[in-house]
């Protein structure tokens, strides 16, 4: 499990990024991965894995004017509709959302 968990730590921004194949490759079958991950872990596999790469497409979206797609891509996932749903997940809004209220030139209150 520490072998399984420390690969998306060194290897987050990748796509390509198969835990489910990797717990195979070590003789654990889907479920019993997913539910020995959560319980170590605390979350699921996909949680663990893209809630730091929504969190790196955040700190881009506020604090740069790259387009949506650049940061989509650049924070490791694979395709628009996987980023908007872990986004979304992750912020209860869509990245455009969140921009509006947390990017460069954002409204901020005197109080902020």
């Amino acid at each position: 499990m520490a072998r399984l968990r420390a690969e998306p730590d060194a290897r987050c921004r990748e796509p390509e990024l198969d835990l489910v194949a990797q717990a195979r490759a070590l003789g654990v079958g889907r479920t019993r991965f997913v539910h020995m991950f959560r319980d170590v872990v605390g979350v699921t596999p996909h949680r663990y894995v893209t809630e730091p790469l929504a969190s790196h497409a955040a700190r881009l979206l506020s604090g740069t004017q790259l387009p949506v797609t650049d940061i989509c891509f650049d924070s490791g996932f694979g395709s628009m509709p996987s980023f908007y749903a872990a986004f979304r997940i992750a912020y209860g809004m869509t990245p455009g959302i969140y921009r509006a209220g947390h990017g460069p030139g954002a409204r901020r209150s005197a109080l902020s």
